[in-house]
């Protein structure tokens, strides 16, 4: 409150909101009116209003009353505390924080004196300047106190940071900017179901049937599955739930829902509603669909293919999203998808799939992908393709020079000797 409302109002004993610091009453009412005084919302407009309009306000304080209402603008002063609170609530530390009252009211208080730069200036030259100082100690400390040299970063493939990724290229072109290939290897499983709508409908009701089965609703149908299971198998299988674009968990989920499939049909046979059911029996059925997608030949058949053609995309992800894994390991992977592909029936969609990785690899920096398994002494130039006049030493010598200045900024002297010897 300010100087002056603490003494003509007071909080309401008897408050309509849930927060009695939301409301007042006016004391020169309470002391007429007695209860019957209404209560004001606890803001400084709006008892100023009430004041300025209160008779018995005017007809107590009189000559005064102008006085407590002029001081009804001035605020209290606040703690230091409570000015940096407010100020970090209130501007969320974007780049229009210096535009921002609260935080001219800060820094005033802290310093009559200081004169913050505008928006503009902070992020243009100031930004820039800051920036530079940051890449120059993050080099420092690689460098110098880590011996590491930096010659390639990866990012997520998400959309803000593909777009980085570009943007950074221009501006530094000795660096190698290279996505995420675990998730790139990710991202190539769903281009199946891109390609296949059968396919895509087969996992959706594998994913159906899985939710069913773990849902809690359904504990009744999950004790029976388990009691079919341990007659039939001697022991549980748990039918596994996948993760939203972790492919692999899609693969043990239809491998899961395979491994139980005759406890599945077994379930069904004993539990399918008939066709007509009277009003007053206590049975508990299965749901239709549910018979009908685990009763469906086609279905099985489905996700068992899903599950061959999702095997070696699997094999590549627990290769990729290791620590030690390395370039030679994602070129070797893709080379594992293009030929499993080549050799696969269904030519229609074999054709898709390759297509649409062809279009991968050409938003890859290829070169350096080869090189990795040029420069690996298990596969030198054993891996490629004979007939194809581009890969040869002196394509390969081309673009080792290329890296190796980009990288050390020198040139180099026997490098292309050794790499002959090698």
């Amino acid at each position: 409150m300010g100087f002056g409302q603490s003494k003509t109002v007071q909080n309401c004993p008897k408050p309509i909101f849930r927060d009695k610091d939301h409301q007042c009453i006016c004391n020169c009412c309470a002391e007429v009116l007695k209860d019957d005084a209404k209560p004001i919302v606890n803001r400084k407009e709006r008892i100023k209003k009430h004041l300025t309009n209160c008779e018995h306000f005017w007809n107590k304080y009189k000559e005064e009353a102008e006085e407590i209402l002029g001081n009804c603008d001035v605020d209290e002063e606040m703690p230091p505390s409570k000015h940096i609170r407010i100020d970090n609530v209130s501007n969320g530390w974007s780049f229009q924080w210096v535009n921002n009252p609260s935080t001219h009211a800060l820094f005033h208080w802290l310093n009559l004196k200081l004169k913050l730069p505008d928006r503009k200036q902070l992020t243009g030259p100031i930004l820039d300047q800051a920036i530079k100082s940051i890449e120059q100690l993050c080099k420092e400390k690689l460098n110098q106190e880590q011996s590491i040299k930096v010659a390639a970063l990866v990012s997520d493939s998400a959309a803000a940071y593909a777009s980085a990724r570009r943007q950074l290229r221009l501006k530094y072109p000795q660096y190698v900017f290279l996505p995420c290939f675990a998730h790139q290897c990710n991202l190539a499983v769903g281009e199946i179901f891109k390609e296949s709508s059968i396919l895509k409908n087969a996992s959706t009701n594998a994913v159906k049937l899985v939710n069913y089965f773990n849902h809690p609703n359904n504990v009744y149908f999950i004790g029976k599955l388990q009691n079919i299971q341990r007659e039939l198998y001697s022991k549980y299988y748990a039918i596994i739930r996948p993760g939203d674009t972790r492919w692999n968990s899609y693969y043990k989920c239809y491998l899961s829902l395979i491994r139980t499939k005759q406890a599945l049909r077994n379930l069904v046979t004993h539990y399918e509603p008939p066709e007509k059911t009277s009003s007053r029996s206590t049975e508990l059925y299965l749901s239709t669909d549910i018979c009908q997608i685990i009763m469906g030949d086609l279905f099985w058949s489905r996700i068992s293919q899903l599950a061959t053609l999702m095997k070696p995309y699997c094999r590549a992800l627990d290769k990729l999203q290791i620590d030690k894994a390395r370039l030679h390991d994602v070129a070797l992977s893709f080379e594992y998808f293009i030929k499993f592909w080549e050799q696969n029936t269904d030519r229609f969609l074999s054709e898709g799939i390759i297509s649409r990785l062809e279009k991968c690899w050409n938003d890859w920096e290829q070169p350096i992908l080869l090189l990795s398994l040029v420069l690996h002494p298990k596969y030198r130039l054993d891996k490629f393709n004979p007939d194809l006049e581009t890969i040869n030493f002196i394509t390969m010598g081309t673009w080792f020079d290329y890296y190796y200045k980009a990288w050390t900024s020198e040139k180099p002297t026997k490098l292309l000797v050794q790499f002959e010897s090698y």
